[in-house]
């Protein structure tokens, strides 16, 4: 069959297995599993307003995990450390979007 479909793959760690959260109500050696989707759904919900706020969501998701992979060598974050790179990124992309996202994470930007 000649179809001309082309198919393609692409790689990524799987974070949810490698990478924990820690809170401050959890002990930082446990925290929970890292999940793409509340990032994702915490940068769609800032940028709203955008005409393509489900792609630029998903491209600030990649580049934001990107960012956390280089700048911390172990394997929990905190997330005070995920909100302050979230929100510098979204700085960087949309400043409406920085403070819609502070507004909802004002706990965490603060520790």
């Amino acid at each position: 069959m000649n179809c001309n479909t082309v198919f393609t793959t692409e790689e990524a760690p799987d974070l949810a297995a490698n990478i924990r959260v820690a809170t401050p109500r959890q002990p930082s050696a446990v925290g929970t599993k890292f999940d793409r989707d509340k990032l994702f759904v915490s940068l769609y919900r800032a940028l709203g307003h955008r005409q393509h706020a489900i792609s630029d969501a998903s491209a600030l998701c990649t580049t934001i995990i990107s960012k956390l992979l280089k700048t911390h060598s172990g394997a929990v974050l905190s997330v005070t450390e995920i909100a302050f790179v979230t929100n510098e990124t979204l700085q960087h992309f949309d400043s409406a979007a920085a403070v819609s996202y502070a507004a909802y994470h004002s706990i965490a930007l603060s520790e």
